[in-house]
């Protein structure tokens, strides 16, 4: 459907005379509303088809899952590197004094790169010791930097 409006409107030209000019404004009813089918599906821009929207779904739950098993695998790399690290650290007998934690030795005793959690487990598991209660007086094994 088509309307057609009338408008008067008064401009001013160069020789300050004014003058009628008749405007006139055109209103096309439809847009999508009024389109085909098929003009419907292909005219909307921005707006994804079901089957798109799945796929771009799918699409980004792969990338996240791949930057998840990228980011795990550098982690396994890191660990087994800080290990392996540990493990080939010359080592030191320590005698353990009151007010000592396994924390403050690691600190102590660490190795460069590696960090002390990893340290703290590492002479856990090197003294079988279970639950990071160590006593004093007890020797146990640490790493300690090479000099």
């Amino acid at each position: 459907m088509m309307f057609n409006a009338t408008q008067t409107s008064y401009q001013c030209n160069g020789s300050a005379a004014l003058a009628v000019q008749e405007s006139r404004l055109v209103l096309l009813e439809g847009g999508l509303a009024g389109a085909t089918p098929a003009r419907r599906q292909r005219g909307v821009s921005g707006l994804l088809r079901p089957s798109q929207s799945r796929l771009a779904l799918v699409a980004a739950a792969v990338v996240v899952a791949l930057a998840l098993a990228a980011s795990a695998l550098s982690d396994h790399v890191a660990s087994e590197a800080r290990a392996r690290t540990l493990d080939s650290a010359p080592t030191t007998t320590v005698t353990v004094c009151a007010g000592e934690s396994l924390w403050s030795i690691a600190g102590r005793h660490g190795v460069e790169g590696v960090p002390t959690q990893d340290v703290v487990s590492w002479i856990e598991a090197r003294n079988s010791i279970e639950g990071g209660r160590i006593d004093p007086g007890q020797r146990i094994v640490v790493p300690s930097q090479a000099s």
